[in-house]
């Protein structure tokens, strides 16, 4: 009967196990102290151009996660416990382009990101990048482009919300007051070419509270977000970024690849929950017979 039951019990912590993908670190270096670099890429459109107003959204997926300091050690990497991490920002809203010789900068407002995480495969099963602007209409019976949705990223549902963060004042550090959201350094603007950076205050998703650490401006942001961009099409703008070697089209005007950086709050691993879950389980069950 003992036999059955620890069958029983080790079953439903499998059964657990599997019904969802699972995030949690690996090959944590020994003394680490949580500064943490994600890697990632994806693209993005503007709803009209660099006008004030304009709204700037896009999909991106996480290819790793690495250690900051401690010779950049891979502590996720895509598929890791069958998962993968995909997302989508949306509301960055155009506030000011300076024009400066063939760039100039660039100031915005607002914006915000959700991360989900979902069975390995499940963007690329969905049409990938490739879908374009066609991947926000797919999406869960349709969503709009100026929102945190895409095919294959927020409709899969295996996993769901990992993790999501608004854009904070912050970016532009002589603004007064602090208004800016995001600043950007265009290095030519037909192609666009460049970079911006952000600060992003975590505020939902099962990982909130490892990632909620309060770690800039004061306390006040918790992750700091760079991007790179190119503009599709273009020579030097390589977007060859999915499995397959399958170009980006559909309507995406930049490639872009964004590190951001933070620091954790290093969590119990999922496996030793998962194992304490079902001794827990067993120890309910031997009370119960003994009463």
């Amino acid at each position: 009967m003992k036999t059955k039951l620890l069958a029983i019990a080790l079953g439903l912590a499998a059964c657990v196990a599997q019904a969802a993908p699972s995030f949690s670190f690996s090959n944590v270096p020994a003394g680490w102290d949580g500064a943490f670099s994600i890697k990632l890429t994806g693209f993005e459109n503007f709803s009209n151009g660099l006008n004030n107003g304009s709204q700037n959204y896009g999909v991106l997926k996480v290819t790793s996660i690495q250690t900051i300091g401690f010779g950049e050690v891979t502590i996720w990497a895509d598929g890791q416990n069958g998962a993968e991490i995909t997302g989508a920002f949306s509301g960055i809203t155009v506030a000011n382009f300076d024009a400066a010789g063939p760039g100039g900068f660039l100031y915005a407002t607002g914006g915000s990101v959700d991360l989900f995480i979902n069975p390995v495969g499940s963007l690329v099963a969905a049409g990938g990048f490739s879908q374009g602007l066609g991947g926000y209409a797919a999406a869960g019976g349709g969503c709009a482009l100026n929102q945190n949705c895409y095919h294959g990223v927020s409709d899969v549902g295996a996993g769901g919300l990992l993790l999501s963060a608004d854009y904070v004042p912050g970016a532009d550090v002589t603004d007064d007051p602090l208004v800016n959201t995001v600043v950007g350094l265009l290095s030519a603007a037909n192609p666009l070419r460049g970079s911006a950076q952000g600060y992003l205050a975590v505020t939902g998703g099962s990982a909130a509270d490892i990632f909620d650490t309060n770690g800039f401006i004061g306390g006040t942001a918790d992750l700091n977000a760079n991007n790179t961009f190119c503009t599709v099409g273009t020579p030097a703008c390589a977007t060859f970024a999915q499995a397959g070697g399958t170009p980006a089209s559909g309507g995406w005007q930049l490639k872009i690849d964004d590190p951001v950086v933070g620091s954790v709050k290093l969590p119990e691993p999922a496996s030793l929950a998962l194992v304490g879950g079902a001794l827990l389980g067993l120890g309910l069950i031997r009370r119960r017979k003994s009463a």
